[in-house]
C-alpha cells in the first residue's frame, strides 16, 4: 500500500510510473486497490482487467483499460 501510495503521489507531480498489480485469483488484487483508491481520495479510477481468456491477445489490457476511459 505504501508503494502504490507514493506511485500515486508521484503521477500527482508528473513523475508517474506504471504500477501493475497481478496475482493468483481471489489474492486480494481488487481490495488492494479499492483501499489505494479510498486512501488516496481518487474520484475518478479507470479499471481494466486481464481474463484468462483474453491472454492469446496482445494488449488486451490496454483495450480494457481505453474501453473505460
Amino acid at each position: 500500500m505504501d508503494l502504490a501510495l507514493r506511485r500515486w503521489e508521484a503521477a500527482k507531480q508528473y513523475r508517474g510510473q506504471l504500477l501493475l498489480v497481478a496475482g493468483e485469483s481471489g489474492i486480494g488484487k481488487t481490495r488492494l486497490l479499492s483501499e489505494l483508491v479510498t486512501r488516496a481520495g481518487i474520484e475518478r479510477s479507470p479499471k481494466a482487467g486481464a481474463f484468462p481468456r483474453e491472454t492469446d491477445a496482445p494488449g488486451a489490457i490496454l483495450l480494457n483499460l481505453a474501453d473505460d476511459l
